[in-house]
């Protein structure tokens, strides 16, 4: 239909140039606009139903707004109809096939955007583009503009989305005034240019009647974000944070950049959390993974904190810690072999020593170094434990780490 509508314009404008002449054009032009009114159904038999043809173009696609969940796009809609009230013998005005005619002069189809979330809803209307009309009566308009439309957004797995925007193309006329029908039921893509953060997958356009007895045309946009721009800035310095996080078991709590070092990192997550909520639409229904990942991030680092700010605290206090035989089985730490090893070694003195000692009848050294040996093992060094705590805490909070961004990135994936 569409290569057929350009190849009859196209015929048509060759004889027109051929044999036609300027006053041929003035009194044809004069004769069929005396005749018309504009606000009058070009059918002569009003009962009758104006059928229009359209083809839907789409240019660009300027802007998707995920705060004001809105889609800027250009459209450009050319119209077909038959004007019963246009139509002459090409032998009275010197073979003249086709005629332009102004817009404001004849009858054309009034379509107006359902969704539209500015204040002009015309899509269709006077826009100084001329009218192709051949002898015939068929006639031909190209319109259009920028359209600014509502589009729900859901950001489940942002940025790797897709998105299904929607333009509605209604009439202010019933079915049975104006019928209309899509020449294709996809968007021509001839000029289409593309949008540096979207890229168009496929499109639709199909026929709906949501109002009784007043169909519509819905031109429906499947897009897909173009992740790569918040893989490198959000996706991969988040990851390699949470991970740098966790390194703060491997520095030694006496070196006085511990804590530094953790509130550094902390600080991080929060201009990434700022960062991602910019672009998110304020609304609840439905929350991105990316966005809980973050903030799950965000509370491990606070915990990772928290504890490391005790086990500084641990580490500079003069006490020893008295751990118990539970969580010395928990930790790793067994200090009965080192307790057997010990006392071997420290309570076997030599056969002089006891000799002596017996005839002075004075401890032995070798008792009082039993005695301080058994105590250091009654209570184990706080460096020990502190080892074992960190070593311990590393390897939990390194699985969890690696759970969530398994659990986070499969949920994106397959969702």
């Amino acid at each position: 239909m569409v290569l057929l509508s350009i190849v009859v314009l196209v015929f048509g404008h060759f004889h027109m140039c051929a044999s036609s002449s300027y006053q041929d054009q003035l009194n044809l032009y004069s004769n069929l606009t005396a005749t018309i009114n504009p606000t009058v159904r070009p059918v002569l038999n009003q009962s009758d139903t104006v059928r229009v043809n359209i083809i839907v173009s789409l240019l660009s696609i300027i802007e998707i707004n995920e705060r004001e969940q809105s889609m800027t796009s250009v459209l450009a809609i050319s119209s077909m109809w038959i004007d019963e009230t246009l139509q002459w013998n090409v032998s009275e005005y010197g073979d003249t096939f086709k005629v332009t005619m102004h817009p404001s002069d004849i009858w054309i189809p009034e379509f107006m955007v359902g969704n539209t979330i500015k204040n002009d809803i015309m899509v269709l209307k006077v826009n100084g583009l001329k009218i192709d009309v051949l002898n015939n009566g068929f006639a031909m308009w190209h319109s259009g503009g920028a359209i600014k439309t509502s589009c729900p957004i859901d950001i489940s797995k942002y940025p790797f989305d897709t998105q299904v925007c929607l333009i509605r193309l209604s009439k202010s006329l019933n079915d049975n005034e104006m019928d209309i029908s899509a020449a294709e039921n996809y968007a021509m893509l001839v000029s289409f240019n593309e949008n540096k953060e979207w890229n168009l997958a496929r499109s639709v356009v199909s026929k709906e009647t949501s109002i009784p007895n007043i169909s519509e045309l819905v031109v429906t946009l499947y897009l897909q974000r173009r992740p790569l721009f918040y893989i490198i800035n959000i996706i991969l310095p988040m990851v390699m944070i949470s991970f740098m996080s966790i390194l703060c078991f491997k520095i030694p709590p006496r070196s006085g950049e511990r804590i530094s070092y953790c509130v550094s990192l902390l600080l991080t997550f929060v201009v990434l959390l700022s960062t991602t909520a910019e672009t998110m639409p304020r609304a609840s229904d439905n929350i991105s993974y990316l966005q809980i990942y973050i903030n799950c991030q965000f509370w491990s680092g606070c915990l990772i904190t928290t504890i490391s700010a005790i086990i500084v605290k641990v580490d500079h206090s003069d006490t020893h810690v008295n751990v118990p035989r539970w969580c010395q089985l928990i930790l790793g730490l067994s200090t009965c072999s080192r307790k057997s090893k010990i006392n071997a070694q420290e309570t076997k003195p030599d056969s002089n020593d006891i000799d002596q000692d017996q005839e002075m009848d004075i401890p032995s050294k070798s008792d009082s170094k039993t005695t301080e040996n058994l105590k250091q093992n009654e209570n184990i060094e706080k460096n020990n434990v502190i080892g074992h705590v960190d070593e311990m805490l590393f390897y939990i909070f390194i699985c969890l780490f690696i759970l969530s961004t398994f659990v986070c990135f499969m949920l994106i994936w397959l969702t």
